[in-house]
């Protein structure tokens, strides 16, 4: 039974599987029997050594999810596994052109009308193709764990590519996050970015293995030298560091090292003796807690300080060229262990181009040749960037210059790899409902035309993604495949995909949201113009002067105007995300059958997606609420403010009853996690505290209970 028609509209070929078979064959004896083990065989293998297994593993997992999805797609469609392809018959044929590689290509070969081969250059891009597949049938993975999951209406046929298809990542250094936190890991969100085209992976210990099976490239790393050079750590004859080396520190511009300013300025380069140490350090870890890295980051300390001011570092160039040497040196020093066989694989350092390091700008000297040889990545971060502008807006004075200093790093390829971080989740952005649609579409189109080759970005939410799933499915799609044309295809689909008959309502509301929140660096940023930086740096006294905030948000009481016009913005979102939410448990409830079960798959199906649709219409509620009330606070506190200070002996109580109203309803209820450091935990902080500004109002209290309370009632 069976047969193959063709569809020209799209380019495929329908297989049409009615009382059919379809065989899954993969290139290994006893598939029929052992598929479902090797599978989940990831415990077992040590992947590095162990090309064949580990390959097996990443194709057996990619057959499993074939008939996972598959068996879902078509009901009864009977799904076997096989060594190799049937006479006769339905068959899809895995296959890694390179075995011991991770390369991510792949192809898509139609073969005879009843065959398709899929073919990786690598495992990694074996399983990108199963999920190509997966994809064309309808599949999509909009948020980690099932309720993301949107699958296709069951059918009686697959479509297959009527010609061979080729595939290959637009950003071919690596796609992924920066997941600072010990505790930031999730096995549902690992399986969310390698389905979704995504392959670094900061390595976790609980997740590691799946991360190594799904064929990621495993980076670990970061802010490393606080810890390696803290002047107090214990050398092996006794001394503390700082008394054993404190030429290893950073001479100042003053001349004068200090032991409690020694990581205000970059560690000397220049100290030969210092990297066998630093070396010797990265080998330890790398053969203990980083075991299975591919790539570590080595970023110099985070004190937004400067170089080493000695007459040797002051010849090596600028703070760039300084870097380039200390990572040369890292090279050396690691490469010198590998070749000895204490260091069982080959490790690709990663460099940070970050004002913090004094870094942003690109190097002004050749890159040192081994560094070259190598392929050495370095990762720009415009960490106080604006997201009203797109990143190469040259009408953007805060932009502009970042897009100078990014093209300064470009211009040293190819012997740098540069790779793109962006800011879309970072802590002072964490859990509110950003949304970068508009800006995302322009600017990674840019970034490609300028050279850079690979993404990543802090840090993604791990769970309650609400709208925010649209700024991480833009941003594995676009950075696969980053066109204009991208964004515009997957903004088609992604309303209705997750929102089914209430997505014109949700299209709107996403658009007030983004105009809401488009100075959201200018609300938040980290630079000391941001409101949340002028704001925390009050003491809740009467202020002498007005708030320094950045150009576009202009003086204070410019800054509230726009303020509330977001907020109405924001507020016009939250009703229609409510009215959309209550339209669809209604319309859920009508088609409800009595109390029982469905009777039927498709019934069954159809009451899962809406009770689904109503799931994620909560979570976006509940994160616009949350971004409703830090922003009301926010506008409120910088109203306060400028009230205070224009009459002080005004306590402003109009005012103040709305920061108190606002402050006690974000203390009611509970944003949903945060993550200690640097050690592993989970805390869970109410919205109050959550939205950083909760240490203001407490001094905003403290004061006003001062002023109004008689003299002696107060302690």
């Amino acid at each position: 039974m069976g047969g193959v028609t063709a569809n020209s509209s799209i380019g495929n070929f329908d297989w049409a599987l009615t009382g059919a078979e379809l065989t899954v064959v993969l290139p290994y004896r006893d598939a029929e029997q052992l598929t479902v083990v090797w599978a989940e065989a990831e415990d077992d293998i040590a992947f590095h050594r162990q090309a064949r297994q580990a390959c097996r593993c990443t194709l057996a997992f990619a057959a499993m999810e074939l008939r996972r999805y598959l068996a879902r797609t078509v009901p009864g469609l009977d799904i076997r596994f096989a060594a190799r392809p049937p006479r006769n018959g339905y068959a899809l044929i895995l296959a890694a052109a390179d075995p011991g590689s991770r390369a991510e290509g792949f192809a898509l070969i139609p073969e005879g009308g009843r065959r398709l081969r899929i073919v990786g250059e690598g495992r990694t891009g074996t399983l990108f193709g199963v999920y190509r597949f997966l994809a064309m049938q309808g599949w999509r993975w909009l948020a980690p764990g099932d309720a993301g999951e949107v699958a296709p209406e069951p059918t009686d046929h697959l479509r297959v590519p009527a010609g061979r298809a080729d595939e290959r990542p637009g950003l071919d250094a690596g796609r992924g996050f920066d997941m600072e936190y010990a505790s930031m890991e999730s096995s549902d969100l690992l399986l969310w970015a390698a389905r979704n085209g995504l392959n670094v992976w900061a390595g976790r210990g609980a997740t590691l293995p799946l991360a190594h099976k799904l064929g990621m490239t495993i980076k670990r790393g970061g802010h490393i030298f606080e810890k390696i050079l803290h002047p107090d750590v214990l050398m092996p004859d006794g001394r503390i560091l700082w008394d054993a080396h404190p030429d290893w520190f950073g001479l100042p511009a003053d001349g004068v090292r200090r032991r409690e300013r020694a990581q205000g300025t970059q560690f000397c380069v220049s100290q030969h003796s210092l990297f066998e140490f630093l070396g010797a350090a990265l080998v330890r870890r790398l053969r203990g807690e980083w075991a299975g890295a591919d790539r570590v980051d080595v970023w110099g300390f985070d004190t937004w300080g400067q170089t080493c001011q000695c007459p040797d570092c002051r010849t090596l160039g600028n703070a760039s060229d300084a870097m380039l040497v200390m990572a040369s040196r890292l090279r050396e020093v690691l490469d010198r262990h590998e070749a000895a066989g204490e260091l069982d694989r080959h490790v690709t350092l990663i460099l940070c181009a970050y004002e913090g390091t004094a870094s942003l700008d690109g190097p002004s000297r050749p890159v040192p040749a081994n560094l070259a040889a190598d392929g050495t990545l370095v990762t720009f971060y415009p960490i106080n960037r604006c997201y009203r502008h797109t990143l190469d807006d040259a009408g953007c004075v805060t932009n502009a210059r970042y897009w100078k200093a990014l093209n300064a790093w470009t211009a040293a390829r190819p012997a740098l790899r540069i790779v793109m971080g962006e800011y879309y989740n970072v802590s002072k952005f964490e859990d509110l409902p950003l949304l970068f649609t508009g800006v995302m579409a322009r600017d990674w189109p840019a970034y490609a035309a300028a050279g850079v080759r690979g993404a990543t970005y802090m840090h993604i939410p791990t769970l309650h993604w609400g709208v925010r799933a649209l700024t991480q499915n833009l941003y594995a799609r676009l950075t696969w495949a980053p066109t204009p044309a991208t964004a515009a295809a997957l903004l088609a689909d992604y309303f209705r995909d997750r929102y089914g008959a209430q997505s014109a309502r949700l299209e709107q509301a996403y658009a007030r949201v983004e105009q809401a929140w488009g100075l959201c660096a200018q609300w938040r940023a980290w630079a000391s113009w941001s409101a949340l930086s002028q704001l925390s740096a009050w003491d809740g006294m009467p202020p002498k002067a007005p708030l320094v905030l950045h150009p576009h948000l202009g003086g204070t009481a410019a800054a509230v105007g726009i303020g509330r016009d977001a907020l109405a913005a924001l507020r016009e979102a939250l009703d229609v995300v409510r009215v959309a939410k209550q339209s669809e448990r209604l319309a859920a409830a009508r088609q409800a059958p009595p109390p029982g079960t469905a009777v039927n798959p498709a019934e069954l199906r159809r009451l899962q997606q809406g009770s689904r649709v109503v799931a994620r219409l909560a979570e976006d509620l509940r994160l616009v609420q949350y971004g409703v009330d830090v922003l009301e606070l926010t506008v409120a506190l910088l109203a306060y403010h400028e009230a205070l200070r224009t009459n002080p002996a005004d306590l402003a109580n109009a005012v103040w009853n709305v920061i108190e109203a606002t402050a006690d309803r974000l203390e009611q209820y509970i944003v949903p996690i945060d993550y200690e450091w640097p050690t592993p935990g989970l805390v869970a902080k109410d919205g109050l505290q959550r939205s950083q500004v909760g240490p203001l109002v407490e001094r905003c209290r403290a004061f006003r209970l001062r002023a109004i309370a008689p003299r002696g009632d107060v302690p």
